[in-house]
């Protein structure tokens, strides 16, 4: 009770759900806790469930359980869309341009420096996210993943179209897929805000952000196998015009089923909209109601634990940017490897990061939610052990040549398995971010 006599609304109704309930379910007592008599909404009808209509409960279609599940499937799917698109070029490269090792005769002939821009530019295309990036939660996060996927397929169809004319045209070509990296990240994390409330935020995140490593295994190993068939399409332009065709495939996917909110999605059932809705109403992130709120910089510049966040990601992105821009080229260029084992060992180290990520999320959340374990005291100890361990891993690389191309491969998989073991600081940095 306030001062006043009135209920205070409790946030840990609302945000904080029992970690023993299953996620992405709605279970019989989430919208009204019976031992207490509340719900998040700080109202409770004289039952202990909620009173729905027989219609309300029963959702308007029946071909997926749950919907958040389902957007999260979705956001997935869109992620890996970004991922074919960002890492095919890492493989195509090196059958595009002209090499004097075997198996290696290009179309083009570029400089390494010429290479270097092109790996470059979408890099620089991604830097558009300090536009997006502020007006993600203002404009509609379904379009803007439309966008995103519409300059992934821009992107991969004019490249081969153009790219023997100018290598210009290929660095515009990447611009766009860095302005769809741009676009796609801020607003999938609004959408996540918006859909998911903070026990399951965790989760979703895992299961979106898995996209990224799903389409690089996918896609390496496929450009490897297609730089070697000139009779399909002359090669390495195939690489792109499939990366374009999923890219169709799952914006036709998106366009039906995406939404920016749970009252925007037309099969939704009545009783999970009510549920999520009821879980984040305490909170303002990813809402557009108050267009009066002043983001608190000065206060933001001054906070330790966000920059200490932000290096800590810096620090964890730099290795795996080289690991998937330059890899190929270090197994052709040192380790010599022909282009279908390349694109095979260069899946592998991916896979390690695949497995160390999903493991290392379960574990951590397994030691907060079960042992009651301190979440910043494990934060701090498995971005240690992670941090050192890929310090030495990395270190450890360049002393590698062709002739011990087997400890080189096993060492960058041990990298990429402590790279995994860093929890995700997008929900990290959600903890500390102004509400």
């Amino acid at each position: 009770m306030s001062a006043a006599g009135t209920p205070r609304l409790d946030r840990s109704t609302s945000l904080d759900s029992p970690p023993e309930k299953t996620i992405f379910r709605i279970e019989p007592f989430d919208f009204c806790d019976a031992g207490t008599g509340t719900n998040p909404l700080g109202t409770c009808p004289s039952t202990s469930t909620p009173n729905l209509e027989p219609d309300d409960e029963t959702p308007r279609t029946s071909f997926f359980p749950s919907m958040r599940l389902f957007v999260a499937a979705v956001l997935s799917c869109c992620f890996i869309t970004l991922s074919i698109s960002s890492s095919n070029l890492a493989v195509a490269l090196i059958c595009m341009t002209s090499c004097p090792l075997k198996g290696y005769e290009g179309d083009l002939d570029w400089r390494s420096q010429q290479e270097g821009l092109v790996l470059a530019a979408q890099n620089a295309g991604a830097l558009l996210t300090l536009v997006t990036g502020a007006w993600a939660d203002r404009l509609n996060g379904k379009w803007m993943i439309f966008a995103a996927l519409v300059l992934c397929c821009i992107g991969n169809i004019s490249l081969p179209l153009f790219a023997p004319e100018s290598f210009w045209f290929a660095v515009l070509a990447r611009v766009a897929i860095g302005a769809s990296d741009a676009c796609l990240m801020p607003a999938a994390n609004s959408l996540i805000t918006r859909w998911f409330p903070q026990s399951e935020r965790a989760a979703a995140i895992g299961l979106v952000t898995g996209g990224r490593q799903i389409g690089t295994l996918f896609i390496l190993p496929t450009a490897g196998y297609l730089c070697t068939r000139k009779d399909i399409l002359n090669g390495w332009p195939a690489i792109f015009y499939l990366s374009a065709c999923i890219s169709i495939i799952v914006t036709l996917f998106w366009l039906p089923f995406g939404a920016d909110k749970p009252a925007k999605q037309w099969c939704i059932s009545q009783r999970e909209q009510e549920f999520i809705e009821s879980r984040i109403a305490c909170e303002s992130i990813g809402k557009r109601t108050d267009r009066t709120r002043r983001v608190p910089y000065r206060s933001m510049y001054r906070s330790g634990a966000l920059w200490a966040g932000v290096f800590a990601l810096i620090c964890h992105e730099y290795p795996l940017v080289i690991m998937l821009q330059f890899l190929p080229n270090y197994m052709r260029d040192v380790l010599e490897f022909a282009p279908t084992k390349n694109g095979l060992l260069s899946a592998l180290p991916i896979l390690c990061l695949f497995l160390s990520k999903t493991f290392s999320s379960s574990l951590s959340s397994y030691l907060v939610t079960q042992k009651r374990m301190d979440k910043t005291y494990v934060c701090k100890a498995f971005n240690a052990v992670a941090s050192a361990g890929l310090a030495l891993s990395i270190s450890l690389v360049p002393h590698f040549n062709k002739e011990h191309a087997f400890m080189a491969v096993i060492t960058l998989c041990c990298a990429m398995i402590f790279a995994g073991i860093i929890l995700n600081f997008r929900d990290i940095l959600w903890s500390i971010k102004p509400a």
